[in-house]
């Protein structure tokens, strides 16, 4: 299983993050679709985290209205959120 660490997202005209994209522990580079990110965590293929002002929060699904969504864990900094990262 990979440790892939987001450092972007795409978001949608409504700011619904689309798609994620970074780097694994292996050194290869990702972009795929949220709703793959979402298989991969729920199957134990890949674990996800993002990583700002030293802090490394990790990427859970979460569903809402019957949708499931990334979300990152809580932690003391803002940055690391999906939605506050750079674009992809």
């Amino acid at each position: 299983m990979a440790k892939r660490q987001i450092t972007c997202s795409t978001k949608d005209n409504y700011g619904e993050i689309t798609h994620v994209g970074g780097k694994d522990n292996y050194g290869s580079s990702f972009y795929e679709a949220e709703s793959t990110a979402v298989y991969h965590i729920e199957n134990h293929q890949h674990e996800y985290y993002t990583y700002a002002d030293g802090q490394t929060a990790e990427v859970i699904v979460v569903t809402i209205n019957g949708k499931k969504h990334l979300r990152t864990t809580s932690d003391s900094t803002t940055k690391n959120n999906l939605s506050s990262l750079n674009d992809c």
